[in-house]
C-alpha cells in the first residue's frame, strides 16, 4: 500500500497546486528534466487537461535537439 502524502508540504517544496477542503490531494504536476539536471518545461494542472502526452515530450526533446 502506499504511503500518504502531506499535500500543503509537497506543494511548498515543489509549487504542485494543490486541492484543500474535504478532499486533499494534489494536482497533476510534470517536469522534463535536461541531461544537465535543470528543469527543461514544467507543467501544473488543476484539471484532466493539461497533462504531458508521450508526443509532447518527444517533440520537445526533438526540439531541443535543434538548437
Amino acid at each position: 500500500m502506499w504511503g500518504e502524502l502531506d499535500a500543503p508540504t509537497v506543494s511548498a517544496d515543489t509549487g504542485a497546486p494543490y486541492q484543500a477542503g474535504d478532499r486533499v490531494f494534489l494536482h497533476g504536476t510534470g517536469w522534463l528534466i535536461n541531461p544537465d539536471g535543470e528543469i527543461a518545461q514544467s507543467l501544473y494542472s488543476t484539471g484532466p487537461i493539461g497533462r504531458f502526452t508521450a508526443s509532447d515530450v518527444i517533440r520537445k526533446v526533438m526540439f531541443e535537439r535543434r538548437k
